[in-house]
């Protein structure tokens, strides 16, 4: 059967795409990698910036619903905070947590793998 096609978000250190770190953070994070793939791979990589990042408060939960509305299937960051975790569970998204700093596109292509 192998992989379905989706969306996949990776808070992001910056703005060099898969070349970019991990996020330690998911919700303040100051990008966000947006990578679509199929079952051949990643087909598509943009940059979001992440507007609400140093919003005071609420920051979890606008995130996460931002993403969910564009209809990702997982997210990758350094680690969340309990709210977000719930919200993605609630919306059937998987929250993956790598260690901060790894390889954007290490962290992708590992993703991918499990999803064979």
């Amino acid at each position: 059967m192998g992989m379905p096609n989706g969306l996949l978000a990776v808070a992001s250190m910056g703005s060099r795409g898969l070349d970019d770190e991990v996020s330690q953070v998911f919700a303040r994070c100051p990008v966000f990698t947006i990578v679509q793939f199929e079952r051949e791979g990643i087909r598509n990589v943009k940059i979001e910036v992440n507007r609400a990042a140093k919003l005071p408060h609420g920051v979890g939960p606008m995130v996460s619903y931002r993403l969910i509305d564009m209809g990702v299937v997982a997210v990758i960051a350094g680690g969340f905070g309990p709210t977000v975790l719930e919200i993605l569970k609630r919306s059937n998204v998987e929250a993956i947590t790598v260690p901060a700093g790894t390889v954007i596109r290490e962290a992708v292509e590992r993703y991918l793998k499990q999803q064979e």
